[in-house]
């Protein structure tokens, strides 16, 4: 049984093919590599990685040790090293195995990918970094790559940034004030560092870079590169004078977002008594730029709630829940929301009935409800067969940014 409100007219043919169509597209968990929506973050701790030890603020101390075979041996688990080949420790600094020049287990040159992702405690579901302080030591003209992704708790993954230090030969010819001071990639995706070359496996302080990453999405996982003939290690602070820049590398902590959203992402929660399904607008071809937007979708007792950071973008959903058979239905007598998602400007209202029910950038009702301007509104309703007491209304919603349903 459909019903809805005796004013509107129903969708005509093109706008349900367009919502059968962005239903249909559900592409995993983003597209990687595309500039993402910043927020604000509270800190919840911090991980330091300094020489052998990996220091968690609001836990354990982690071990760090070489290996038989340049085998990182580790103990309580802070932090997971992994890579192209077996990872290893020597010196204080972190590397793969290589049978190339140079410090064997220590360094990442070439093809090699060094591995770090948050470990068990902290919890990588329920914590992400949002902002690192990365200390490098790079010899023979390095240019590094540090790329920074979300992985959900069902192992899905998104690219959230991508950043690069060039030393050396490496820096463009005419860029003035590099030096080994810190560094930050915080309003570009490109730095620069030129400390003294060095063709030994160490030298103390005259050959690092302190690189701080300022991420606009959290990340639980990032991997360095060496991108043309040089070396990389993580190096963990020990070469940095006590009275100079820089020091031990320090990963910042957020709580970790359910996941990414890019355009065309479908996602859901819930149940069928009590649920929805969220679909962003917009289409990853033609919009290949499509902000990517980190968000918590649950269920909260009697609540739906949908939170994406930031504001702007647009959606369709479903928000399923149970009412009592036999009683009139309409958008207003059994859903309301919550326009900012967190009570702290507006309180629970009822929905309107989008404009024309046509899902266009007019849809939205030109009628105030009694907190301003509607945010979302519903287009259809959709009820199941009774059982006796209760129907299952599957209520068609449409609009923007983070509200609450009940």
């Amino acid at each position: 049984m459909r019903t809805r409100g005796s004013e509107r007219i129903a969708l005509i043919g093109s706008c349900a093919l367009f919502i059968a169509g962005m239903v249909a597209i559900a592409l995993g968990l983003g597209v990687p590599g595309v500039p993402v929506e910043a927020g604000a973050f509270v800190q919840t701790g911090t991980v330091t990685i300094d020489g052998t030890s990996v220091i968690y603020s609001e836990g354990p101390t982690q071990t760090l040790a070489n290996g038989q075979g340049c085998t990182l041996s580790t103990g309580t688990n802070v932090l997971e090293f992994d890579g192209s080949k077996n990872v290893g420790l020597v010196s204080g600094s972190i590397g793969i195995k290589s049978k190339g020049n140079g410090q064997d287990c220590g360094q990442v040159d070439g093809a090699e990918v060094l591995e770090v992702s948050l470990g068990t405690d902290p919890v990588a579901d329920d914590q992400a970094i949002y902002k690192a302080d990365i200390d490098l030591e790079v010899l023979q003209d390095a240019g590094v790559t540090l790329t920074a992704s979300l992985v959900d708790a069902d192992g899905d993954s998104v690219v959230v940034g991508t950043f690069t230090l060039l030393t050396g030969a490496q820096v463009p010819a005419g860029t003035s004030g590099v030096d080994n001071t810190p560094l930050s990639t915080t309003t570009v995706p490109e730095a620069y560092c030129n400390p003294e070359s060095s063709s030994g496996p160490n030298s103390a302080e005259s050959d690092n870079c302190f690189w701080t990453i300022e991420s606009d999405s959290p990340f639980n996982t990032f991997t360095i590169t060496e991108d043309f003939d040089g070396k990389v290690s993580l190096q963990g602070g020990d070469d940095w004078p006590v009275s100079g820049p820089g020091g031990p590398t320090v990963l910042y902590l957020t709580d970790a977002p359910d996941g990414i959203l890019a355009c065309g992402d479908e996602i859901s929660t819930g149940g069928s008594s009590l649920g929805g399904v969220i679909t962003r607008l917009g289409d990853p071809v033609t919009d290949p730029d499509c902000e990517l937007k980190p968000y918590n979708f649950r269920v909260d007792g009697a609540v739906v709630e949908f939170e994406p950071e930031g504001s702007g973008a647009r959606y369709m959903g479903e928000i399923t829940k149970t009412i009592p058979e036999g009683q009139p239905i309409s958008s207003g007598d059994w859903i309301e929301y919550d326009k900012d998602g967190d009570g702290s400007a507006f309180g629970f209202v009822p929905m309107q009935w989008c404009e024309n029910n046509l899902l266009n950038s007019t849809t939205l009702p030109s009628t105030p409800d009694s907190d301003g301007p509607a945010t979302w509104c519903v287009y259809e309703v959709n009820v199941s067969d009774p059982d006796g007491t209760l129907v299952t209304a599957v209520f068609d919603v449409y609009g923007e940014d983070d509200p609450h349903w009940r």
